[in-house]
């Protein structure tokens, strides 16, 4: 795990470093930003095709939980990740997964839309859901009543009610599973830590990454190896304290970088126009 201070500048330039020197003896099987599912699963697919379109989306979408990351740096790391991704062997190729709580619906829908398929007649809370996303103006947040939740909300229920009329539509049940579970987790109140952990735990047995190195970039305070105080365990000491990992299998590399600027805030004018990112 790579932990820095978010919206540093030299962030992105040590945490390269710090993977290539990984790389040189060992095979980096998982790659976790600090992101969803369905934005991580996007994030893989420029990987794949390069997409410059698509990455800038998935900075801005991604900046919605790690604002001070939705910047310049962001996007040249992943372009920068993407050439050293390209370099490796077809089956070393760093596959990106994401065990966040989802950050926004916009990618969760799109990602639902992938894993299943159906007419209008055959599921129609699917085509309702196609055509939020064709429309591309719902809120798409999952931290108040928008929209989109609303649709989610029904489209789940329905889906429970009827799953096995629709069993015939769904391409990957098993991640289709996983991303109505992490929906409905996003309906009601948790804990982001115990949620982290618990879908690394629900992903291992879909992706069975027992084996080779994964390789984690979230603010440091995921990645203390014991408890900083009595009530609050992080990710990675909850991985330790439940037997997943032993202490000294997990590496946590914690990035105080002294003499790089920090991207702290967005000004905006009174008309709610942008102005300019604030530094420290």
């Amino acid at each position: 795990g790579f932990g820095p201070y978010h919206g540093s500048a030299k962030t992105e330039e040590a945490e390269l470093l710090l993977l290539q020197a990984v790389l040189k003896n060992n095979n980096v099987r998982f790659y976790f930003p600090e992101t969803d599912y369905s934005i991580a699963y996007y994030f893989n697919e420029y990987l794949q095709n390069g997409d410059e379109k698509l990455l800038k989306d998935l900075i801005i979408t991604y900046g919605t939980r790690v604002p001070q990351e939705r910047s310049a740096e962001g996007f040249k790391k992943w372009k920068n990740l993407k050439a050293l991704n390209d370099k490796l062997p077809a089956d070393k190729k760093i596959k990106v997964l994401g065990v966040d709580p989802i950050v926004t619906y916009k990618y969760t829908c799109r990602h639902l839309l992938l894993l299943a398929d159906a007419e209008a007649n055959q599921w129609e809370k699917l085509s309702e859901l196609k055509e939020m996303v064709k429309k591309d103006t719902a809120n798409y947040s999952p931290y108040k009543e928008s929209y989109s939740k609303k649709m989610l909300r029904e489209f789940v229920a329905d889906y429970e009610a009827n799953s096995k009329s629709y069993e015939r539509f769904i391409k990957n049940p098993k991640q289709f599973e996983y991303l109505i579970a992490t929906i409905k987790t996003s309906f009601g109140e948790f804990s982001r830590e115990q949620n982290i952990f618990t879908n690394y735990i629900a992903l291992s047995k879909i992706y069975n990454y027992d084996e080779g190195v994964k390789f984690f970039r979230y603010g440091f305070a995921h990645l203390m190896k014991i408890r900083e105080e009595d009530h609050f365990a992080s990710f990675f000491t909850q991985l330790i304290e439940n037997g997943v990992y032993k202490k000294e299998e997990v590496v946590s590399v914690l990035g105080y970088l002294t003499k790089s600027r920090v991207i702290w805030d967005d000004v905006f004018d009174k008309q709610g126009n942008y102005k300019k990112s604030t530094t420290k």
